[in-house]
């Protein structure tokens, strides 16, 4: 949690350094914490990221494509249609995740 005590130290390490932007990543922040932020803003930018945000779920990403297992009629035809050899596909191991 970003507390008062723990942001003022930071606020003294920005003043020192004479930055002008401060910038957190955080799971929860103190009303306190808030308040102190709303004090200093005139002075310094100062961002929050929540953890959450960053938090990236491979799996269900919208620039993944699906994946699925074919069978052996399934992968000659797709061979045949893009006039490929089989050592031409990607590899995939059997306990990749990403596989339906």
């Amino acid at each position: 949690m970003l507390n008062a005590i723990y942001l003022r130290i930071k606020i003294e390490i920005l003043k020192l350094k004479n930055a002008k932007v401060g910038i957190f990543v955080i799971k929860k922040i103190s009303s306190s914490a808030l308040k102190i932020i709303k004090l200093f803003k005139e002075y310094f930018v100062i961002e929050l990221f929540y953890e959450y945000e960053f938090i990236l779920n491979a799996i269900k990403h919208y620039l993944v494509p699906g994946h699925e297992l074919l069978f052996f009629l399934e992968k000659k035809k797709l061979l045949d249609c893009y006039k490929i050899k089989e050592s031409q596909l990607p590899k995939i191991l059997v306990i990749n995740i990403f596989i339906d």
